[in-house]
């Protein structure tokens, strides 16, 4: 089981997927929608390797995330960076141009900021490869 898969399975997590869990031998798929009285909401869907996790919070913020556990794409608000990584949503992003193909970066990254990131799932650490940031005061277009 992938450390994402772990992640989406535990803490918080954990309160809005086991209601739905369907083990198969060692496959399991998830498919849970949770609506909160304050308007927020989150999905979760895993099917084998594929993974979607989206929130929408009361506030208007929502992160959307995808993976088959090669690649990701993950967009919504930059909540925290550091040296070698920032966060959007829940999902922690490595920034380290030597562990992906092509690296890019258009913007600079700013708590606060829209971001949409794709990159690459390298032993389950999301390593991004692109990286489009909007200013906080933008917006970013949610595809589906």
């Amino acid at each position: 089981m992938g450390s994402l898969k772990k992640l989406l399975i535990s803490g918080l997590f954990a309160l809005l997927v086991f209601p739905s869990v369907a083990f198969a031998g060692d496959e399991f798929k998830v498919d849970s929608k949770v609506e909160l009285l304050d308007g927020s909401r989150f999905e979760a869907k895993i099917d084998g390797d594929e993974v979607e996790f989206r929130d929408e919070f009361a506030s208007g913020e929502e992160t959307r995330f995808r993976s088959d556990g090669e690649e990701f794409k993950v967009e919504g608000t930059i909540n925290d960076i550091s040296d070698d990584s920032f966060t959007v949503g829940f999902f922690n992003v490595m920034v380290d141009p030597t562990m992906v193909e092509d690296f890019e970066q258009d913007g600079d990254l700013m708590v606060g900021a829209e971001a949409e990131v794709e990159g690459m799932v390298i032993d389950g650490v999301n390593f991004a490869e692109e990286i489009k940031v909007e200013e906080a005061d933008e917006e970013v277009e949610m595809e589906d």
